[in-house]
């Protein structure tokens, strides 16, 4: 006689605390961290000036942004993409930009249109913004890319 892993332990209920779930996402933040702390150690000294620079002329610029308008502007080329992680997270200790729980498809070929998380400006110059600018960026929908 065969039987189910179901029949040997059943799943929780549905909304049921499921310890083996709970210590999965954390282990998989804990390897996200790990990694970006890796990236960011590894990242060359030069490359993270420029790069921190980038974000914060995007920021003061645009009132929420992505990686891709970071890389956009940034005057040298990540060694590894994971690196942008890096930076972003920097970014967001140095009190530049926040997370937004909102996504937008990123504008990067390679990235194939995957979701890029949306960073809110905490440094955005909002008053010296024109305001035709302002109303372009207020249409845009939540998973729209603004044009190049």
């Amino acid at each position: 006689m065969t039987l189910s892993l179901f029949e040997i332990a059943p799943p929780p209920a549905i909304g049921e605390y499921n310890p083996n779930l709970a210590a999965q996402r954390e282990a998989a933040r804990q390897a996200r961290d790990e990694a970006i702390e890796r990236a960011d150690g590894g990242a060359d000294v030069r490359f993270m000036e420029l790069a921190l620079d980038a974000v914060r002329r995007a920021a003061e610029t645009l009132p929420e942004l992505t990686s891709d308008d970071v890389v956009a502007l940034c005057a040298m080329t990540a060694r590894e993409p994971r690196q942008w992680g890096a930076v972003m997270q920097r970014a967001r200790r140095d009190g530049i930009i926040a997370p937004l729980e909102r996504w937008r498809q990123s504008s990067n070929r390679t990235n194939h249109a995957r979701p890029m998380r949306l960073w809110r400006s905490l440094v955005f110059a909002g008053a010296d913004a024109p305001d035709d600018y302002l109303r372009e960026i207020e249409s845009y929908g939540e998973n729209a890319n603004p044009p190049r």
